[in-house]
Order: C-alpha cells, then sequence, then structure tokens
C-alpha cells in the first residue's frame, strides 16, 4: 500500500508561463532590483512583484524607509498598499524585474505547483543587456535568491557569480561607469540566510521578526554601499 506522503510529489511540468507584468521602471531609474520570477497566481495578494504575503520585500523596505516600521507598506487589513509600493519606487529610482521573461514550474505537491525557485525552470532569459541600455541613470544591480544570481551573473552578463558580503563586483558597460552588482539575502520567509551565513532552522522558527530585521540590515548597507538610502 502506497505511503500517501509519498504521492504529495507529482513531478509533471506546469505550462510554460510570459512574465506577468514586465520591468518596472521609473524614468529615474538608479537602481534595478532583481529576482527570478513572479509567485505563483494564487499567491499573489497583488498584481506586482513580491506579493506572495510571506514575502518580506515590503516589510524590510517599511524598516529601512520608515525608522523600523515594517508595516509602513501595509494596509489596515494587512494587505499590501500597492498604490503606495509604486510611488516609493519612483521617487527614489528603484526598478525592478526578473531574470525570467518566461518560466515553468517542474514539480507538484499536493496537486499545487511548488512556488520555490529550486522548482523554477526558466525557459527564457530577460535580456539584461539591453534592458540596462535603456536605464543611463542606473549604477546599481540589487540581486536575491541563487537561481537570480547564477543566472545573471553566469548566464546572461558572463562574469564571476556575486556573493553576500563577497568583494565589489561590477558588469561594464561601453561608455559609462562600470554597474555594481550587490547580492542581497532571498526575501522569502522560507530562507534563513542573512548576511552570508545561514541561522539554525531550530533558533529562528519562531523568530520571523529577528531574522527580518537582520535581512533589512543587508538590504539597508546594499543601499548605502550604492550611495543612498530610499526614503518615503
Amino acid at each position: 500500500m502506497a505511503n500517501e506522503e509519498n504521492i504529495a510529489e507529482d513531478l509533471t511540468a506546469s505550462p510554460v508561463k510570459d512574465h506577468p507584468f514586465g520591468p518596472f521602471l521609473p524614468t529615474n531609474t538608479r537602481v534595478l532590483m532583481l529576482g527570478s520570477f513572479p509567485t505563483l497566481e494564487e499567491n499573489r495578494s497583488m498584481d506586482f512583484y513580491y506579493s506572495n504575503s510571506s514575502n518580506d520585500m515590503w516589510k524590510i523596505m517599511g524598516i529601512i524607509c520608515d525608522n523600523g516600521n515594517e508595516n509602513y507598506f501595509l494596509n489596515e487589513d494587512k494587505s499590501f498598499n500597492k498604490e503606495k509600493i509604486e510611488g516609493f519606487l519612483c521617487k527614489n529610482g528603484i526598478g525592478l524585474y526578473d531574470v525570467a521573461r518566461k518560466a515553468h514550474r517542474t514539480k507538484c505537491q499536493r496537486e499545487n505547483y511548488s512556488a520555490e525557485d529550486a522548482n523554477l525552470a526558466i525557459d527564457e532569459k530577460s535580456d539584461i543587456k539591453a534592458l540596462l541600455q535603456e536605464l543611463p541613470k542606473c549604477n546599481a544591480l540589487i540581486i536575491a535568491g541563487e537561481l537570480t544570481t547564477d543566472t545573471l551573473c553566469k548566464e546572461i552578463l558572463g562574469i564571476k557569480v556575486a556573493e553576500i558580503n563577497g568583494p565589489d563586483l561590477f558588469y561594464n558597460v561601453e561608455n559609462r561607469t562600470p554597474i555594481r552588482i550587490i547580492r542581497v539575502p532571498s526575501t522569502s520567509s522560507a530562507c534563513t540566510i542573512w548576511n552570508g551565513y545561514k541561522k539554525k532552522p531550530e533558533e529562528c522558527k519562531n523568530d520571523k521578526t529577528w531574522l527580518r530585521n537582520q535581512k533589512a540590515e543587508c538590504y539597508k548597507k546594499a543601499f548605502q554601499d550604492i550611495g543612498f538610502l530610499p526614503t518615503k
């Protein structure tokens, strides 16, 4: 008799999906933040980046721009305030996009496809080189996640792989200042990595606020290294 737990995994691939949003690029974009691919549609709380309610991106940005207030970009019902987020990004010249233009999921769990990067297959990479040509004021890329980092550095730009807290890394573009590349921890709640180290799961299991604050320090340092701190 088959164990029910063993039936949970289905290796059937999902259909290939186009990127649902496309790049978000303020006219004054000076830093481009790159991820892998948007979360599954059923997990999105808004039609925008980092929209899974368990993702800490907008809480981390609130901590940075509003003196530790992780709820700055949340509505009273704890949903994300998309209008407030977009206004913040435009004011600070922060662009958003992903390294995958088309992708599919490779693993199913209990009839639901996994949203983890480990189960994401990229079918068509985004043309980040061409995008940077359209962003003359962009002087830095902030990247998060192993899939994002490997795809961008190895396959798109052809440079050394960036490390969290690693040495300075730059991508040379003709007739402009080299673009700095900074790797930060993933804002996924499943990621227990911060500051280049891994916190023991048993220690952070019930301490999400502590871990979120550690990641916020990494993001804050990344912006400081670029030369500015985002403001609300």
